[in-house]
């Protein structure tokens, strides 16, 4: 399983995620999804706009820290319908390591 982290209106998950590229090398990626809640707009509506805005400022600084979109902007909703924004990233800033006998 992987690891769940909050903050403010951003949900990142980064479960483990193993590429296996021969018997005694693995690659590690890392792959999170960025959240951003659209119900909060500036005043006088404009709510999705807003999180549109949000969204591409934690992607662009998430490119800054080595992750690359996968795919596009995906929308959802919770139960309250109450919409969202998300973006898988992903991190191929992977080193090989070796493989231990465990």
């Amino acid at each position: 399983m992987g690891v769940m982290i909050r903050k403010h209106s951003e949900v990142i998950l980064i479960p483990k995620t193993e590429t296996t590229i021969s018997k005694k090398r693995k690659i590690k990626m890392q792959y999170k999804v960025i959240v951003e809640d659209a119900t909060q707009g500036l005043m006088g509506g404009g709510a999705m706009e807003s999180a549109s805005m949000a969204l591409a400022e934690k992607v662009n600084e998430s490119i800054g820290e080595g992750w690359e979109p996968l795919g596009g902007i995906a929308h959802s909703e919770d139960r309250q319908e109450n919409p969202y924004l998300l973006q898988a990233m992903i991190n191929r800033n992977a080193r090989p390591v070796e493989q231990t006998n465990e």
